[in-house]
């Protein structure tokens, strides 16, 4: 029983001396339309009428009328 926790305790000890170097990295892109990114993301009281309403203010899809398409294309050079 003392060898498992000596081993578990080297193990989480290493874990921990090595997390610097197991950090991750990641972004998020949230430029749907331009509607939306011109009213700085603030859609909610008054959503835009179009497509993009599914993901900034799922409630104003109530108001839309009719077949709304959105799509858009954004270049990320990392």
């Amino acid at each position: 029983m003392r060898r498992f926790a000596f081993m578990l305790l080297a193990g989480a000890s290493a874990l921990v001396a090595a997390s610097p170097a197991l950090a991750g990295q990641g972004f998020g892109v949230y430029e749907h339309n331009t509607c939306a990114m011109g009213r700085a993301g603030v859609s909610a009281a008054l959503p835009c009428a179009d497509g993009s309403a599914i993901f900034f203010s799922p409630a104003g899809l109530a108001g839309l009328s009719g077949t709304h398409v959105s799509a858009g294309v954004t270049l990320i050079g990392a």
